[in-house]
């Protein structure tokens, strides 16, 4: 049927719409309140000595001097590359919320035609799931390349390399969710979807 031809395609059009990997939009807005400039800097600190505690590592003096001379450069890339993926941010959540939309439309259809949709169901619980630690993770990663970009580098170097090994942490998790989510609908959701396109072609056949 025409109906679950669309689904796959569409699903099909998901795997391959989205970019390798982008991270969600990450609040850059300036606010002119000292005070609340002073909180965010404490925060910060707070952050980058919990990523020293997590990655505790002492520094060489070569090393030391090594990124005391390299890290502003590095601070450069690094904002230029976070900039870059807020832009394609919204990208993602919005294929997310198509795909999620996608099933929401297909199952009251199916279930009208007398389908039995309860594994389709669970399977887009699962896949919203999925979908919302990448989220969370995205959040995490945005916030980590926020604190690189925005710290004293220079008089912490021991601090910024903790803070950029955070979330190289992150994003080794978030490349493995999105592989994870694209098998999961590769293997599982389309087959679901196929199978309930057989299913119908079936009661036509019947009837």
């Amino acid at each position: 049927m025409k109906l679950h031809r669309v689904a796959t395609a569409g699903v099909i059009s998901f795997l391959l719409f989205i970019p390798p990997l982008t991270v969600l939009a990450h609040d850059g807005s300036d606010d002119s309140s000292s005070s609340e400039t002073t909180t965010q800097q404490e925060t910060l600190k707070e952050r980058i000595a919990e990523h020293k505690k997590e990655f505790a590592e002492h520094l060489s003096e070569v090393e030391h001097e090594h990124l005391m001379a390299r890290c502003k450069f590095a601070q450069g890339i690094v904002e230029k590359h976070h900039h870059q993926l807020e832009m394609r941010g919204s990208k993602r959540t919005e294929a997310y919320g198509m795909l999620d939309k996608l099933l929401e439309n297909i199952i009251p259809k199916l279930k009208n035609r007398g389908l039995d949709t309860t594994e389709l169901e669970q399977e887009r619980a699962a896949l919203n799931e999925k979908a919302g630690k990448i989220k969370d993770d995205f959040t995490s990663y945005a916030q980590d390349l926020g604190d690189l970009k925005d710290m004293q580098c220079q008089s912490d170097p021991s601090g910024f390399k903790a803070a950029l090994q955070a979330a190289r942490k992150v994003h080794k998790a978030i490349v493995q969710d999105i592989v994870g989510l694209r098998t999961y609908v590769r293997e599982t959701i389309i087959p679901t979807l196929k199978e309930l396109r057989q299913q119908v072609k079936d009661s036509v056949k019947s009837q």
